[in-house]
C-alpha cells in the first residue's frame, strides 16, 4: 500500500511539472512577445500557484489562435 501511495504522489508531481512546462511553452509561443518580462513573470507565478487559474488556462490553451 505504501509503495502505491508513493507511486501516486510521484505521478502527480510529474504531471504537475509537465503542466508547468506546457504552460511555459504556450506562453512563449503565443503570448511572450506581447508581455514585458515583469508581466510574464507574474503570469507564470500565478499559473504555478493558482489551481483555478491553471484549469482555466488549460481550457484556454487548447483553443489555438
Amino acid at each position: 500500500m505504501e509503495l502505491l501511495e508513493k507511486k501516486t504522489v510521484q505521478t502527480r508531481q510529474n504531471q504537475d511539472v509537465m503542466t508547468k512546462i506546457d504552460h511555459l511553452n504556450y506562453i512563449d509561443k503565443y503570448i511572450g512577445n506581447d508581455l514585458s518580462k515583469d508581466e510574464l513573470r507574474i503570469l507564470v507565478y500565478d499559473l504555478i500557484n493558482d489551481e483555478s487559474l491553471r484549469r482555466s488556462f488549460r481550457m484556454f490553451s487548447q483553443v489555438k489562435p
